[in-house]
Formats: structure tokens, sequence, C-alpha cells
């Protein structure tokens, strides 16, 4: 089972690879989407998910979060945006 999840995941990141560079934070997370989509799809493929990159741990935070009934008000776009503009565009201090 962890292959073919393995191939979808991989399959989606070479679509990704693919297209030119995002130009903003907004991009970002909508072309995440799929993958975001692909991780939640059912339990199993959520527990391969690989948890390595500070990108996949925003990601297993908007999953998790999505998952609890007291959180599931958002979309998960709107959940990981957050995340995505603090790490990527910090405000100074």
């Amino acid at each position: 089972m962890n292959l073919l999840i393995g191939e979808r995941f991989n399959a989606l990141l070479d679509q990704m690879a693919a297209r030119s560079a995002t130009r903003d934070v907004e991009q970002l997370a909508k072309r995440l989407v799929p993958l975001v989509n692909l991780m939640a799809s059912e339990r199993y493929v959520f527990d391969v998910t690989p948890r390595r990159s500070g990108v996949e741990a925003f990601l297993v935070q908007t999953l998790a979060l999505n998952s609890c009934a007291l959180h599931s008000d958002k979309r998960m776009k709107d959940r990981l945006l957050p995340c995505l503009r603090a790490w990527l565009a910090p405000v100074g201090g």
C-alpha cells in the first residue's frame, strides 16, 4: 500500500515541479491543495505521509486540525495560508 500511495505522491510532486515557480504564498497554497487533498483522502494515506520538511509539518497540522470536529469550519487552504506566510515572509521586528 505504501508503494501505491508513494506513486500518487510522486505524480503530484512531479506535476508541481514541472510548473513555474510560485509568485506568492497564495499561489503556493493553491498549488499544494491537490497534495493536501490526497493526504486527507483516507486515514491510511495520512498515516504514511512523510514528515520531514517545514512545509510537510504545516500540511500535517492543517490535516490534523481539519479532521477535528471543533476546527473543521475552515477550508484547508485558509488554514495553511497563515503558516506559509509566517514561514516565507516573516515580518522584521
